[in-house]
C-alpha cells in the first residue's frame, strides 16, 4: 500500500516575505524561513543585540556571541578611533587609530621630527646640514636641497644630451628672451645645436653659447642644416629680418 502524502501548510518567509509549502508538523509549523538563505539572515538579525559603548558608555548596536565572549563593543563615533593614548610631547590624552601611534596632531609629529634631526653631509656638494633622521634611509644618498638631488641624478643617468643639458637650456631660453630667434613666436620653443651631437665625443661639449639657439618648431625645420653656428645665423639670416 503506497504511503499516503503528507499534508503541508503554507507560511509566510518573516525576511523575504515569500510564501513557501512546508509539512505540517511541529518541525514544519516552526519553520520561519523559505530557503537556506534567507535562514542564515534570520540567524544575524536574531544575533543582534545592543550593549554599551566601552568608550563613552552610549548604548549601541553589537552581537549576543560578542557579548557572551566578553569581548567590547564601540559606538558608531569610537568604531574607529578606539585606542586610548597619551601624546610622548605634550602629554594629552586622546583617542587613536591604531595602537602605535603616539602623537596627537601634526603640530607634535614636526616638533617630535625635529627633536630627531641628525647632521649628515650632502651626497652631491658634501655640505653638512641637519636631517630628520626619519628621512634618511639606509643605502640611499641624502642631499641638502632638490638642486644638488637633480644635478646627482643628472650626472648618474646621463641623457643622450649629456648631464649638463638642462642648466644649458634654461641658459639659452633666457639668452634669447624666450623667443624664436627667426619669427619672435614665443609659443613651441626649442633649442637648436647648429653643430650636431654626433660630431662630439662627449654630448656636454656641444653645449656652448655659439652652438646653440632658440627657435620656434616651424622654424626649427626650417634653418636645419642652413646654418654652421649662432654666428652664421645672425649674420646671414639677420640683416634680411630687420629688413623685413
Amino acid at each position: 500500500m503506497p504511503r499516503p502524502k503528507p499534508k503541508t501548510i503554507i507560511k509566510q518567509c518573516v525576511i523575504c516575505d515569500c510564501e513557501f509549502e512546508t509539512i505540517d508538523t511541529k518541525r514544519g509549523r516552526d519553520k520561519q524561513t523559505c530557503s537556506v538563505e534567507c535562514a542564515r539572515k534570520l540567524g544575524k538579525v536574531n544575533n543582534i543585540t545592543t550593549g554599551c559603548c566601552k568608550i563613552c558608555g552610549k548604548l549601541c548596536e553589537t552581537t549576543k556571541s560578542a557579548i557572551s565572549a566578553n569581548l567590547p563593543c564601540y559606538c558608531e563615533d569610537h568604531r574607529v578611533t578606539r585606542y586610548e593614548k597619551e601624546c610622548i610631547i605634550c602629554g594629552k590624552k586622546f583617542l587613536a587609530k591604531k595602537t602605535s601611534t603616539s602623537l596627537c596632531s601634526q603640530e607634535c609629529i614636526t616638533q617630535y621630527n625635529n627633536n630627531q634631526k641628525v647632521t649628515i653631509k650632502c651626497a652631491h656638494c658634501s655640505k653638512e646640514f641637519q636631517q630628520s633622521r626619519y628621512n634618511i634611509y639606509k643605502d640611499k644618498p641624502s642631499f641638502c636641497s632638490k638642486r644638488c638631488c637633480n644635478n646627482h641624478y643628472q650626472i648618474l643617468h646621463p641623457t643622450r644630451y649629456g648631464g649638463t643639458w638642462t642648466r644649458w637650456k634654461r641658459h639659452i631660453l633666457k639668452r634669447d628672451n624666450y623667443k624664436c630667434l627667426k619669427c619672435g613666436s614665443t609659443e613651441n620653443l626649442e633649442q637648436h645645436h647648429f653643430k650636431k651631437l654626433r660630431f662630439f665625443d662627449n654630448p656636454n661639449d656641444a653645449h656652448y653659447d655659439d652652438n646653440l639657439g632658440t627657435f620656434c618648431k616651424k622654424c626649427h625645420r626650417e634653418i636645419e642644416n642652413e646654418y654652421t653656428s649662432l654666428t652664421d645665423f645672425n649674420e646671414r639670416y639677420s640683416p634680411n629680418f630687420n629688413e623685413s
